[in-house]
């Protein structure tokens, strides 16, 4: 607040020598055109469109320089518009801007992105959505032209709010999630005033940043989507919606009566009923890892419990894209990351891990077993597929050259590689016996493994 203070002290006295010193309409109508979007931005609209009228009385169209002054104030202008929820206005100002600004000798690459990509928005609201895949689309191959990665960041996320909008649920979480990529890599975010010095205002002409339509806030909190879901509580479109977003694994009841996937029947109910009793009541403040994360039942069920940071992973943006619908219909808040199994320690350390039905569908299970287990501070909650011979195995500290026999032992630690498919998905490589995991899990670095009700369950503790 100080800093924004600071700044309208010197755009007001940049205002003042200009007028005493007499240093021309354009120099005029830029002094103007900062404190409108120093205004606005404090939240004062109306004091803010006083100065864009001002500043717009001021300039002329008698040089390219006031040509382009004028472009630019209708950018600024524009902003406060569509702040406003004037779409209609906002759009003859961008419009215009941009018709200046593509007629100019040497156009500003960088300014007709940031107008297509208003447009865009402004489209979108108007309910206009092939019309703004295409502005927005023109807009990003402008920004990745100039190799601007925030921009493209927010341009994907613009995209993600258009399709959302347009029921591309899944297209609209890969979209997301490479916005999200582009922030966690380039953290913090840019800010209007980051790059406005006060000592040199009089030589700065303030541009408004491009419009979000729909960015997510540090909890990855989606306002609009959210308002969208919610919605649905008193619409028929409840169902439909559920439809589009699949095809769903989990099967949660949504509403009395209306589940995702009946036929996957108590599905993955029955597994959290074998976890639950070694889950803590109150996880208050703690930090939860969901590998495999699916529509988020894990991830939604610690948040419940009052769990602090809970993030998602998965490698498919359509089961990414469920469990921010979830999110939204519950009203917790997790963070959801599109990310392969062996890169999760790059999101830091967890208090719980949930690694639930993924081990066997990894090409190197017992490399991310390691990787995971590197991350967990506390507890990993741990499932996956056995087969072959059942018994637990304590194997001896060593083993002549000459042994042979204990490999013959049915409890001896295996594990079957499935070469081509199982069940119809090629993505099943390695089923273990019982033992077997036992084994991986103790040489991962977990130093109690505890069986649970189901043989191939288990709590694993650091």
């Amino acid at each position: 607040m100080n800093k924004l203070k600071d700044v309208l002290q010197a755009a007001e006295r940049c205002l003042e020598i200009i007028q005493q010193q007499k240093l021309g309409n354009v120099n005029l109508a830029r002094a103007y055109n900062n404190l409108g979007v120093i205004r606005r931005n404090a939240g004062e609209p109306a004091r803010a469109k006083e100065l864009y009228e001002e500043a717009l009385k001021c300039v002329g169209d008698e040089t390219e320089e006031s040509r382009q002054a004028r472009g630019l104030i209708r950018l600024n202008r524009g902003v406060m518009y569509a702040s406003l929820g004037d779409w209609t206005t906002a759009e003859e100002d961008f419009r215009a801007s941009l018709r200046i600004h593509q007629a100019a000798p040497a156009s500003d690459h960088s300014i007709a992105g940031d107008l297509l990509n208003n447009i865009g928005v402004v489209l979108q609201n108007f309910g206009r959505g092939e019309e703004s895949d295409t502005v927005l689309k023109q807009a990003l191959e402008i920004y990745e032209q100039l190799g601007d990665t925030s921009k493209i960041a927010l341009l994907q996320s613009n995209l993600a709010s258009l399709y959302r909008d347009m029921e591309y649920f899944a297209e609209a979480e890969a979209r997301l999630q490479r916005a999200l990529r582009i922030w966690d890599a380039n953290s913090p975010k840019h800010t209007l005033m980051d790059a406005s010095e006060t000592a040199l205002l009089h030589t700065v002409t303030l541009r408004e940043d491009p419009l979000g339509s729909d960015p997510p806030d540090d909890f990855e909190r989606l306002p609009r989507y959210s308002k969208t879901v919610e919605s649905l509580r008193a619409s028929s479109n409840l169902k439909r919606t559920v439809e589009k977003l699949g095809p769903w694994y989990h099967n949660i009841e949504i509403q009395p009566g209306l589940f995702t996937n009946p036929s996957a029947g108590d599905h993955p109910m029955s597994r959290w009923r074998v976890l639950e009793p070694f889950v803590p009541s109150d996880v208050n403040g703690k930090s939860v890892l969901d590998i495999g994360c699916n529509a988020g039942f894990f991830s939604l069920e610690m948040k419940r419990r009052g769990a602090g940071r809970v993030v998602g992973i998965d490698i498919m943006p359509h089961v990414l894209a469920q469990a921010r619908f979830m999110s939204a219909w519950t009203n917790l808040r997790i963070h959801l990351r599109e990310m392969d199994t062996y890169d999760a320690g790059k999101l830091g350390r967890f208090d719980f891990i949930f690694f639930v039905g993924v081990l066997y569908h990894l090409k190197h299970p017992l490399y991310a077993l390691e990787k995971i287990a590197e991350a967990c501070e506390d507890t990993m909650f741990f499932q996956s597929v056995i087969r072959g011979p059942a018994g637990d195995f304590t194997p001896k500290a060593d083993y002549p050259q000459t042994e042979i026999s204990v490999f013959d032992l049915p409890e001896y630690p295996k594990m079957y590689f499935i070469e081509k498919s199982f069940n119809g998905d090629v993505s099943n490589w390695w089923f273990a016996t019982r033992s077997c995991l036992i084994a991986m899990l103790r040489t991962a670095g977990f130093r109690e493994i505890i069986s649970t009700d189901s043989p191939d369950t288990f709590i694993c503790r650091k």
